[in-house]
């Protein structure tokens, strides 16, 4: 599954790995280049969790198709 998740920070962190540790595409996006998710991640996007149309705009540009968005940690991501 192709896993899109909002915010790539210390509150996303294990969540990201499980995923990714158990099979599944993880997406990440967050504003800041060097988030410490980043290794874990299948592609990142570096955009604010905020700019809903700028995430929008690049995933439909984009050659891979997202089945599920999820935020972790939803008050530090959100």
């Amino acid at each position: 599954m192709n896993i899109l998740i909002l915010g790539c920070g210390h509150h996303q962190l294990h969540g990201i790995i499980s995923l990714s540790e158990n099979g599944h595409s993880v997406y990440g996006v967050d504003k800041n280049p060097n988030s410490i998710a980043k290794p874990y991640l299948t592609y990142f996007i570096n955009l604010s969790v905020h700019d809903f149309k700028g995430i929008s705009s690049y995933i439909e540009n984009s050659d891979f198709k997202i089945n599920l968005v999820v935020s972790l940690g939803v008050e530090a991501s959100v």
